[in-house]
């Protein structure tokens, strides 16, 4: 089973409650189905300290032939569609959509999530639930956009939610009836044993009237210390766009 490397799970806090792993064998109808092409793409470059001994420059020590390092790259390149269908919205903003993905070589069924009015997810983390999935549903969430002045030149800062620290900011570049452009600038951290250090820059276009992301265009650059002697640098790439919703107007 393809498993991601460091990638979009970083963007978001993921809270686990009791919502099943997938979705129940005949789900409810849903209230609004949105289906995404989907790109994502990451490539990592593994660097790995073999020993204690590197070659040094000739000067007073002399020089050192080969090196005490190995440097490792891996690519993932993996094109597919999500369906997201929401089921329930709840009295507190939040959503609970049933997640599917059909990638080419990779597919899963429903896996049902929560997402919260902040843009928290909540679910099952046995699920299979990928990157490009959990980098775009906390999109969807009810208050990313909501209440906000929608108007060229305004600003809104997100913090991450504990036990990671940064925030991303987002800032309104052009306005066309319902469409929103919007600039994308975002920074997280993990302290500790699997911490890592991640910085995202990015475009949207997002439907403010249906309160959904059209497109989405995100870069992410992931560091992450694996232990004293390796560590790993990603560059993912997700683009994402809508291709069919029920709530689109005719």
């Amino acid at each position: 089973m393809f498993r991601p490397p460091v990638a979009f799970a970083a963007t978001v806090a993921v809270l686990v409650t009791a919502f099943p792993a997938a979705a129940a064998d005949a789900p409810p109808k849903a209230l609004r189905t949105m289906v995404y092409q989907i790109a994502y793409s990451t490539a990592t470059l593994r660097h790995e300290q073999t020993s204690g001994f590197t070659s040094t420059p000739q000067g007073t020590m002399g020089s050192v032939a080969g090196s005490g390092a190995v440097d490792r790259r891996f690519t993932t390149d993996q094109p597919g569609s999500v369906t997201f269908a929401v089921i329930a919205a709840t009295a507190d903003g939040g959503l609970v959509v049933d997640s599917s993905y059909d990638g080419r070589d990779v597919s899963h069924p429903p896996v049902r999530v929560a997402i919260f009015k902040t843009g928290g997810l909540s679910f099952d983390p046995r699920t299979p639930l990928g990157p490009a999935e959990i980098g775009l549903l906390p999109y969807l969430s009810r208050g990313f956009i909501a209440d906000r002045t929608v108007a060229p030149g305004e600003t809104w800062t997100t913090q991450q939610l504990q036990p990671t620290s940064g925030a991303t900011t987002y800032r309104i570049t052009h306005v066309e009836n319902e469409r929103a452009t919007l600039q994308i600038d975002g920074s997280i951290t993990l302290s500790g044993p699997a911490g890592y250090d991640e910085h995202q820059l990015g475009t949207a276009v997002y439907a403010t009237d249906v309160l959904a992301p059209v497109s989405l265009d995100l870069y992410a650059h992931i560091h992450r210390q694996l232990n004293s002697d390796e560590a790993d640098t990603t560059d993912a790439h997700l683009v994402a766009t809508l291709v069919r919703d029920s709530f689109a107007k005719h």
